[in-house]
């Protein structure tokens, strides 16, 4: 999601609650290397990052049908 957003191929919309879920996910690291998320607002769990994230999966692996992601 970072890697696109900073790309400047995809620009958040004005809504608070959006912008903060987003932006208050952390990446971090197990024990055995592994790499999780944590973070989110309120009681979404991030649920704007991750709904997000499988919108950008999808626009990547089919980008004929995905000319645009509308958020």
């Amino acid at each position: 999601v970072r890697k696109v957003v900073d790309a400047k191929s995809l620009t958040l919309p004005r809504h608070d609650m959006v912008e903060s879920d987003v932006c208050s996910m952390m990446q971090s690291y197990t024990s055995a290397g592994n790499i999780t998320y944590e973070g989110g607002i309120g009681d979404s769990h991030g649920d704007f990052f991750w709904s997000l994230g499988l919108a950008i999966k999808g626009a990547y692996l089919n980008p004929v049908t995905a000319k645009a992601i509308v958020f």
